[in-house]
């Protein structure tokens, strides 16, 4: 007995998977909802005894063993903050969300990482000794410099679908006739025009990124580090890529082995709803959970657009959860208001029918793993892509918030609560969605700590090739002497593969010209 103890001691002693390793995690984007995918990533890997140093503008409030705060809220102003800081009004007028406004964003956004390379404590970790760096991968390879500077082997993380510079760097080829551009926002089964028009934005928002942001991003790096091979070159070294997103709701790409979906990494344990809120949900008629997310300002919602929401909701006779910074007056009791509910835990009570929301990456996932149907009112980024996804899936629709009515907003919530297919199909995709062999976080950490034992051999060897020829355009234009180098490859075989009528002759010179 003694000694099977002890074997099963040395055992587990020696079937560790790996030892601890130092890992710096550079979140530089200020938006607390992309941070907020990946803290419990963060967490775990500090749990299991890696030592992480983390730069972000969302440090923790309260500490924990091997987890250090490198924090950028000293780059906020007093008034501003890490959530709503986007106003409702841009999106009500005549500006609506496309690829070129998406695109401008993101390129005004890359423009104010000046500032955190100001930061003598964030420039100083370039010099530091770590064996894995984790990097936000978004909308500008600029923080790369950092991570190149380590040495250390590199791992991107998005929480956001796939943005068409992604593809460059893990070597995605490009799927635009059934993968809609992220920016974009046309639904997966497109027509030819807008397979067209998916395939030129793709491509046009591939060269703004090379010309004009990765140019900037390159002239900040070395500015504060020094020379470096071009950011572009250093993204395609990237070991892996961790994805929060799943083939089950968003569509389906064709990813290398160096991309691993981990949609839900977002998902904390499930808590007890406050007092008060659960007995509201247990004593009501079934249930209505409305947020626009963290990044909008609620309050700055037009009066007209607000009364319209009123006016919908109360006719419902359903208790309405609202997510909204300031009181609305004269809306009716089964209408509660507050800047802040417990999303995650409110939409895993049985008693919610419904989720409204801008179907955003992060709350669209709790929505799915809750097995709630959602109405999809997208105003920025990947939420229009996201919000077609999840209509094609069956359990959402999709309403267009610039031109939206009471009667088209009526007649959507009506058709969500009285038709079971909405309830139905959001169950299967709940169903589809949990059926892994692995938890979301417990496969980050799995690959995470594969590529500390074996270094980046999920890299594809093509991410060094230029584009074009990853696409195979070099191949496509065949020269006038390719029929006749063909024969002569043919000649060996005799007449009947090269005589002209010849079918093998035929399917050889369509095989090669394809």
């Amino acid at each position: 007995m003694r000694s099977g103890f002890l074997c099963v001691l040395f055992l587990a002693a020696f079937s560790q998977p790996i030892s601890s390793a130092r890992i710096l995690a550079l979140m530089p984007y200020f938006g607390a909802s992309h941070f907020f995918v990946f803290e419990p990533f963060f967490e775990e890997l500090a749990r299991r005894g890696h030592s992480l140093d983390v730069v972000s503008y969302v440090p923790r409030k309260t500490p924990i063993p091997n987890y250090r705060d490198i924090s950028l809220k000293a780059l906020l102003n007093e008034s501003s903050s890490t959530v709503g800081f986007l106003d409702f009004q841009m999106f009500e007028g005549w500006l609506s969300a496309n690829m070129a406004t998406n695109l401008i964003g993101l390129w005004k956004l890359a423009e104010e990482y000046n500032e955190v390379h100001k930061i003598p404590e964030v420039v100083a970790l370039a010099n530091g000794t770590y064996d894995l760096v984790l990097v936000e991968m978004f909308n500008t390879y600029l923080f790369y410099g950092i991570a190149y500077k380590t040495g250390a082997p590199i791992i991107g993380l998005s929480s956001c679908s796939m943005l068409p510079w992604f593809s460059d760097s893990m070597a995605i080829p490009s799927q635009t006739a059934y993968v809609p551009n992220s920016l974009g926002g046309w639904p997966h089964e497109m027509n030819f025009f807008q397979r067209v028009i998916n395939t030129v934005e793709y491509w046009l928002e591939r060269v703004f990124h090379k010309l004009v942001i990765d140019r900037n991003a390159q002239t900040i790096a070395e500015r504060y580090l020094g020379p470096l091979p071009p950011l572009s070159e250093i993204a395609a070294n990237t070991s892996l890529l961790l994805l929060q997103s799943h083939f089950s709701f968003l569509g389906h790409s064709a990813f290398p082995p160096s991309v691993v979906e981990v949609g839900g990494i977002n998902l904390k344990p499930i808590k007890p709803l406050a007092h008060d809120i659960d007995r509201l949900l247990n004593n009501s008629n079934g249930a209505i959970y409305f947020s626009m997310g963290s990044v909008l300002v609620g309050k700055s919602m037009s009066e007209k657009k607000k009364q319209m929401f009123v006016n919908v909701l109360a006719a419902t006779g359903k208790t309405v959860l609202w997510k909204q910074e300031e009181t609305i007056h004269n809306k009716p009791n089964n209408i509660i208001t507050k800047p802040w509910f417990s999303q995650r835990d409110i939409l895993q009570h049985p008693k919610i029918e419904l989720f409204i929301s801008h179907c955003g990456n992060l709350g669209l996932t709790e929505g799915v793993d809750a097995g709630v149907p959602v109405i999809c009112l997208p105003m920025y980024g990947d939420q229009h892509r996201n919000a077609r996804a999840a209509e094609m899936s069956g359990f959402s629709i999709f309403l267009n918030y610039q031109s939206l009515t009471e009667d088209t907003l009526r007649a959507a919530i009506n058709e969500i609560l009285t038709n079971k297919r909405y309830k139905e199909t959001a169950k299967k995709v709940q169903a589809a969605f949990r059926d892994r062999p692995m938890s979301p976080l417990d496969t980050a950490v799995y690959w995470v700590e594969y590529v500390l034992k074996h270094g980046p051999v999920t890299r594809p060897r093509y991410t060094q090739l230029p584009p074009w020829q990853r696409e195979g355009m070099d191949c496509i234009i065949i020269n006038k002497n390719t029929d006749d180098r063909i024969l002569e490859e043919l000649e060996p075989y005799g007449d009947e593969v090269t005589e002209e009528n010849s079918p093998i002759r035929e399917a050889y010179l369509i095989t090669v010209a394809t």
